[in-house]
């Protein structure tokens, strides 16, 4: 099934699962590898999760770049169909309810694969499917808005019967022009509803994106640390490209706002770059960042070797980054004072610790007669990023740093 995360993608499933003539295999979604979101929908990609979790069914990702060509599209998406073609796959499904255009270029696109498209629900009556999968008890939240076509003010709202009503004459009620996307969070097809909440607003590339996140809070893991002292936890998913763009983002946009390097015991390297790096790349699973005086590997995704020189599976494993967290110290006062990332080794080692700006400590490493919590904004913006989490009051509580 390809899987959009939006409504329409939604009812095709409920609508070949109704019928029962073909055992669906799993969900394919392309996911903007920058932004670890679903393509165009903007959808965070734990809630897609969430999504393929409901639905009990396998979940296949296309990752693909920001910005994407059409070459570049069709080439990843042409490497995830061969790959479903060997695992047995016979045919596509898609929510497409009208556009002759998308349909013929789908129909294209899959011929030479073997692979049969499917459209479950198309030349339905959009204004009757719209009423009946509301009726059904389906709920989705519009993402995405095209302004040029739809009033702004539009995303963010739920995809409902009062939202149906508010729509104005000429827009499509599925959205099928572009107009807005949507994501789905309750329905039949799903086993329980996703529990989610609003976020932000904004507008990018022409675009206007409602944020959306999950309801439940992430709860930080706490541990006492010996010569550390206590630390809240909150794990990132260790994959290739999340830890890709944390990284890139982090030094190539904030470079000379953070300090990195290994914290561990007996050694503490806490490295400020004097420039911005020259280069940031990705090979062999190794992400190498250059600054020119001074560069460093990290090992975060798939690592093989050389032809030739294959790198033991297992010294591959323990080489790569096996935990990722945000973390934060809590002092003796019981409030936070030190922010940061950092990443565990397959061994459990420590890789790197970025620490981030510091609302105690000025940039020459000096202590700041009162706090300046505008030095959290970083800490704050990966927090939502990442974690889904809005800012915490508990942040901001302290007056000073102490050291174990």
């Amino acid at each position: 099934m390809c899987w959009s995360s939006g409504k329409d993608s939604a009812w095709a499933l409920h609508a070949l699962r109704t019928a029962g003539d073909v055992e669906i295999a799993g969900l394919l979604t392309t996911v903007n590898q920058a932004a670890s979101r679903v393509a165009m929908h903007g959808v965070r990609e734990r809630l897609l999760e969430m999504q393929a979790e409901a639905l009990a069914l396998p979940l296949t990702k296309v990752l693909i770049p920001d910005p994407c060509s059409n070459e570049q599209y069709e080439s990843a998406m042409a490497v995830a169909l061969e790959q479903a073609k060997r695992d047995g796959v016979t045919t596509m499904a898609f929510g497409d309810l009208f556009l002759e255009d998308v349909r013929r270029y789908r129909e294209d696109k899959l011929a030479p694969t073997g692979i049969a498209p499917l459209f479950p629900i198309w030349g339905l009556k959009t204004d009757k499917l719209a009423r009946d999968m509301v009726r059904s008890g389906l709920r989705a939240q519009t993402t995405c808005v095209d302004p040029s076509k739809l009033d702004a003010s539009f995303a963010g709202r739920t995809y409902d019967e009062s939202m149906l009503d508010a729509l104005p004459a000429g827009v499509d009620p599925c959205g099928e022009h572009g107009e807005f996307h949507t994501f789905a969070y309750r329905g039949p097809m799903f086993s329980k509803e996703i529990q989610v909440r609003p976020g932000a607003v904004v507008e990018r590339g022409g675009f206007v994106f409602a944020d959306v996140l999950p309801a439940e809070s992430v709860a930080p893991t706490v541990v006492h640390e010996r010569g550390v002292g206590m630390l809240e936890l909150w794990a990132i998913e260790p994959s290739e490209h999340v830890l890709h763009r944390l990284l890139v983002e982090l030094f190539r946009e904030h470079w000379a706002a953070v300090t990195f390097g290994p914290l561990i015991q007996g050694a503490a390297w806490e490295i400020r770059a004097s420039k911005k790096p020259e280069k940031i790349v990705l090979f062999d699973g190794y992400l190498t960042v250059d600054f020119g005086t001074l560069h460093f590997h990290l090992c975060i995704g798939e690592h093989r070797g050389d032809p030739g020189r294959e790198t033991p599976r297992d010294l591959a494993v323990e080489r790569r980054t096996h935990r990722a967290e945000f973390f934060r110290r809590i002092n003796g006062d019981g409030c936070p004072d030190t922010w940061g990332l950092r990443l565990m080794n397959g061994r459990r080692e420590q890789q790197l610790t970025v620490l981030l700006p510091n609302p105690f400590v000025t940039d020459e490493l000096k202590f700041r007669t009162r706090p300046d919590w505008s030095q959290l904004q970083l800490w704050d913006q990966l927090r939502l990023d990442y974690l889904g989490l809005e800012p915490d009051e508990r942040d901001r509580s302290g007056s000073r740093m102490l050291y174990p």
